[in-house]
């Protein structure tokens, strides 16, 4: 039975070395992918990513937001915007992924001591983009909030520790574990590098099959295995593995 196992076997290679289609299956195409795969997500982190401002209050409060935005590493402000019809067109065209509308009047608002809203317009037909522009626009937001708390406080005359002991009176201290640099290569890459091995395996099974049928050797196949089930699918299942 072993003897008759191994002679299938041989026989499947010697098939796949006649067959450059299926030499190159089974060879070069897993390593092109994969090298693809890991080239297009080498980067690992994601950077500048372009969004843009609406500025209708032209104020310092509005060039303080626009310069924390672009001083982060993961956004970019790339452009003013004067319409909403504009934002649509962006958005639309991908030019952009988000945009910061500051409303006319927010800064006077905020010197009255009224609360003031900034709208942010994010495009989240790509997920992790959507959620990673919401994540760092809230951040700069909240600190620009909390740099205009303090400011008021001093001004009143609170002392600088207690000014922002009060904008910040609970602060959140965090470790990212087993994924510290959130890169999604490291939760991409398994379940891709997966399908595209259930794909290959997948089609190189059809091709093998159908080899068979193709160059009339499918009988030949039976007679060699002595009618075995058992042994023709290990024997071609071992060419795929």
């Amino acid at each position: 039975m072993r003897n008759l196992f191994f002679q299938i076997v041989k026989r499947e290679f010697q098939r796949i070395k006649a067959n450059r289609t299926m030499l190159l299956l089974f060879t070069l195409i897993p390593v092109l992918l994969f090298t693809m795969f890991c080239l297009f997500y080498s980067k690992g982190l994601v950077r500048n990513i372009p969004v843009a401002i609406m500025d209708e209050d032209h104020t310092e409060l509005s060039r303080t937001v626009a310069r924390f935005v672009d001083a982060t590493s993961t956004l970019k402000m790339e452009k003013t915007i004067s319409s909403f019809d504009e934002i649509k067109s962006e958005i639309e065209d991908n030019e952009i992924y988000a945009v910061f509308y500051i409303p006319k009047g927010t800064e006077a608002d905020v010197k009255k001591g009224k609360s003031a809203s900034i709208g942010l317009y994010i495009n989240c037909s790509n997920m992790l983009l959507g959620k990673l522009v919401y994540r760092y626009g809230l951040t700069v937001i909240s600190t620009v909030s909390g740099g205009i708390s303090v400011k008021q406080m001093k001004a009143a005359g609170k002392g600088e520790e207690f000014a922002y002991a009060m904008a910040n009176p609970v602060n959140l201290s965090s470790r990212s574990m087993f994924n510290g640099n959130y890169n999604y290569l490291q939760y991409l890459a398994p379940g891709i590098i997966t399908v595209i091995l259930q794909m290959l395996v997948m089609f190189a099974g059809s091709l093998c099959i159908n080899s068979e049928y193709k160059t009339s050797s499918f009988d030949e196949f039976v007679q060699k295995a002595k009618g075995n089930v058992v042994l023709m699918f290990f024997g071609k299942l071992n060419k795929l593995i």
